[in-house]
């Protein structure tokens, strides 16, 4: 399944996209697919907390790989596969790493995210991480990591206690009463 998705984002070209959110990748077979993404200009964007063997950059080879790191407060794992743009694309929710003992030696499972609404709170997930300038590095083409700074920093992770995934942010509308009195709660039980 994963390597077809790969594959119709390839015949795609230019108009291809594939972001990637998950712990590790270490599978051969899927680091061969991603790499012919990006020769055919397909934009791969991951968002890989631990071991990556992409190494992303290479001009005729990864070019059109990133690969960004966000390690912070939580150690998460969230696994958020998404194929293509907008209203059309592919979003799934897996189990699985991207690792050969995962997809050859387990029984694991990727679902696909029909529901809008869904479909919204993992977008802003991988939006949010991608945006992230605080506690994100960026994987080089030698093997080595850079911060990823901006001017005005930010805290994907921070972000995330602030805002519910289940109400994305909304500039200028103030959230209902109940958000504000868990925001309130959780400060307080910080500070203690």
């Amino acid at each position: 399944m994963l390597l077809e998705h790969i594959d119709r984002q390839i015949a795609l070209g230019t108009d291809g996209y594939i972001c990637i959110k998950a712990n590790s990748v270490t599978e051969r077979e899927v680091i061969d697919k991603l790499v012919e993404a990006s020769r055919a200009g397909v934009e791969v964007q991951l968002i890989i907390r631990g071991i990556c063997c992409i190494l992303p950059g290479v001009p005729g080879q990864t070019e059109h790989i990133h690969v960004t790191s966000v390690v912070g407060r939580f150690l998460e794992h969230g696994r958020i596969y998404q194929f293509g743009r907008g209203e059309n694309a592919g979003i799934y929710i897996s189990s699985a790493d991207l690792m050969t003992r995962n997809l050859n030696r387990r029984v694991e499972i990727a679902c696909p995210v029909h529901d809008a609404r869904l479909r919204e709170q993992l977008q802003w997930i991988l939006d949010s991480q991608l945006r992230d300038t605080a506690k994100a590095s960026l994987l080089l083409p030698d093997g080595s990591y850079c911060s990823k700074h901006s001017a005005v920093a930010f805290d994907s992770q921070a972000y995330f206690m602030q805002q519910s995934s289940h109400i994305p942010a909304q500039p200028g509308k103030e959230p209902p009463k109940l958000i504000r009195q868990l925001r309130r709660l959780i400060k307080g039980a910080l500070r203690a």
